[in-house]
């Protein structure tokens, strides 16, 4: 592929024409639930399938069945920063991230 050229990625069956449009798109995700609200419908596919992605997916459901997604403020060195929790059928939950479920390094 020539420099400069996006490299398409896919969120389950959702193909998006670089990273950065993939990203854009849950982020718009994570920005129209109000904190502790459950994610429904299409949004909840995607979230569950970027789930899948995280690469410790397993350990964070701890052997448990998912039960839904919401968003919650996760504080991070000065400033508190929204995330996914994924809330397991017991009621215990467990935030990941968007950036580490795509592969992004930052």
């Amino acid at each position: 592929m020539p420099a400069g050229r996006a490299k398409p990625v896919s969120i389950g069956p959702r193909p998006f024409p670089s990273m950065s449009a993939a990203e854009r798109f849950v982020s718009e995700i994570l920005n129209r639930y109000k904190l502790g609200e459950p994610i429904s419908g299409e949004d909840e596919e995607v979230v569950r399938d970027l789930f899948l992605m995280h690469p410790e997916h397993a350990l964070k459901l701890d052997g448990h069945v998912i039960s839904h997604f919401e968003v919650a403020d996760q504080p991070e060195q000065h400033k508190t920063t929204r995330s996914f929790v994924v809330i397991r059928a017991d009621g215990s939950r467990d935030d990941f991230s968007l950036q580490k479920a795509l592969g992004i390094r930052k």
